[in-house]
């Protein structure tokens, strides 16, 4: 991996760790342009045509282990009792479960409950957070064959700098060997926006080829509409097919979308790699 690739990746990390998410720092990172791979169906023709993106649940992720933290509440019960109170108040909790008892567990065995406060926090924002995800790559075999449809689906390219629904809400995903360790004791309850944002943005660095960027809103899972201008130019693959591309550009032209760009995919002669070319509309 390029130095500065790499470097850029750290100073991503240290911005999407921090609590503060200020806004400044995490835009001088957005790309330019973004990526978002498709196939072509029913309902991607459908969100073409009226300019929106389906924002997906976390739950729906294909990966079991995207958004895995592990939660560290603290080394004694009146920590404990404080930091999860936090997450998870203990109202909730106290007409089914002795909570005083369920504390000391919580304390003495916290490793039984990992997996079910990992769940379970994946529940407890799942159903209000939207997330459409992106990439900065456009070229990237895997992706077009994993995401595209085996390289017969589009590569939509959208504009990463200008603010909107994409740039408003983008951070950076972040990949870890292991689970990143979150300590609630960190975090004030007014703050746990970030601390779900934390969690959403972490994956397994088996993933990090993707170069994964990830516009995270409230509302849950539906379509969001975005700026006709956002979306400044369509891939097509090595595989798609004429009565697709036809689809495609019967919308594209019906928007009146001039300023939308088409480019090709193509198969280098000499290496395992795409070359991407724009092409006449």
């Amino acid at each position: 991996m390029p130095p500065t690739i790499q470097r850029v990746r750290d100073e991503k990390r240290v911005i999407i760790d921090s609590r503060d998410y200020p806004a400044e720092l995490i835009r001088k990172f957005i790309p330019k342009k973004l990526y978002k791979y498709h196939t072509v169906t029913k309902y991607f023709l459908e969100g073409l045509t009226n300019n929106e993106l389906w924002f997906s649940s976390p739950l729906d992720f294909n990966d079991p282990f995207d958004c895995k933290v592990n939660l560290k509440f603290g080394n004694d019960q009146k920590a404990v009792r404080k930091n999860f109170a936090k997450v998870f108040p203990a109202e909730r909790f106290s007409e089914i479960v002795d909570i005083d008892n369920f504390y000391q567990k919580l304390l003495d065995k916290p490793e039984m409950f990992q997996y079910l406060l990992n769940e379970t926090t994946k529940l407890a924002f799942g159903d209000q957070l939207g997330v459409c995800c992106f990439s900065e790559n456009r070229d990237h075999i895997l992706m077009w064959s994993h995401y595209a449809g085996n390289h017969a689906g589009v590569c939509l390219q959208f504009n990463g700098a200008r603010r909107g629904l994409i740039h408003d809400n983008i951070l950076p995903v972040n990949y870890y060997d292991k689970y990143p360790v979150i300590k609630l004791s960190n975090y004030k309850s007014d703050e746990l926006k970030t601390f779900y944002f934390q969690a959403i943005c972490s994956k397994s660095d088996h993933w990090d080829y993707e170069f994964e960027w990830r516009a995270v809103v409230v509302g849950g899972r539906k379509t969001y509409p975005y700026k006709p201008t956002d979306l400044t130019g369509i891939i097509f693959g090595v595989n798609t097919t004429k009565e697709d591309f036809s689809k495609i550009d019967t919308i594209i032209q019906t928007n009146k979308l001039d300023h939308v760009q088409y480019y090709q995919a193509e198969m280098s002669e000499k290496a395992y790699r795409l070359n991407i070319k724009k092409i006449d509309r």
